[in-house]
C-alpha cells in the first residue's frame, strides 16, 4: 500500500533535519582560529584575539597561554581553547569568585588563583582550572600540560585536523 500513509507524516514530532546549532558555533570557532604549523620551529600554534593561546612542540609538549588577550575576550578565547584542547583530551573551565568550578565539573575541585597569571593591563584574570588525563590543575600562564603517554607529534597533528561540522 503506497500513498499518504507510508510517507512518515506524524513521526518524529516534525523535527526531521533538526540540528543543534551549538556544534556549528564551536566548529566555526576552530575554523575561524585554526591551528597552524610554524615552518621555522615545526611547532603547532593556535592564535586567537591577537595572542598565541596554544603551542605544541614536535615532541608533544603542550603549553597554554592567555597573556595578551584583552579581558573582554577571555570568554571567547576560552571557547576557542576548549574547542582545540578537546581534540587531545583536555578542557578548561572558569571558576566562580568563591573558587568553585562551574559547568560540567562543578563540585569536582576547588581552585584558587595564587599566581594571578594572564592578561595585560593590570586587570585581574579570571580563575580557570584545567582537566584532562584524570588530573585537575590550576591554570597558570604558560603552563605545560601533562605529557602524552608516547611522546611525538600526535598532539600537534590532532590540532591540525579539521573540526567536523
Amino acid at each position: 500500500m503506497s500513498g499518504f500513509f507510508n510517507r512518515g507524516f506524524g513521526r518524529g514530532g516534525g523535527r526531521i533535519g533538526f540540528r543543534n546549532n551549538s556544534n556549528r558555533l564551536a566548529a566555526s570557532l576552530s575554523n575561524q582560529f585554526p591551528a597552524k604549523k610554524e615552518s621555522e620551529t615545526g611547532d603547532v600554534v593556535v592564535q586567537a584575539y591577537g595572542a598565541v593561546i596554544i603551542r605544541i612542540s614536535t615532541t608533544g609538549e603542550t603549553r597554554i597561554y592567555r597573556e595578551g588577550i584583552e579581558a573582554k575576550n577571555y570568554a571567547k578565547a576560552l571557547k576557542v581553547m576548549n574547542e582545540h584542547l578537546k581534540k587531545i583530551g583536555f578542557s578548561i573551565t572558569p571558576s566562580n569568585e568563591d573558587g568553585t568550578t562551574t559547568g560540567a565539573g562543578a563540585g569536582d575541585s576547588c581552585m584558587v588563583d595564587q599566581e594571578g597569571g594572564g592578561g595585560g593591563g593590570g586587570t585581574p584574570s579570571p580563575r580557570w582550572s584545567v582537566s584532562g588525563m584524570k588530573k585537575f590543575m590550576l591554570f597558570v600562564e604558560g603552563m605545560i600540560l601533562p605529557p602524552p603517554p608516547s611522546p611525538g607529534p600526535g598532539r600537534g597533528l590532532a590540532l591540525l585536523l579539521p573540526t567536523k561540522v
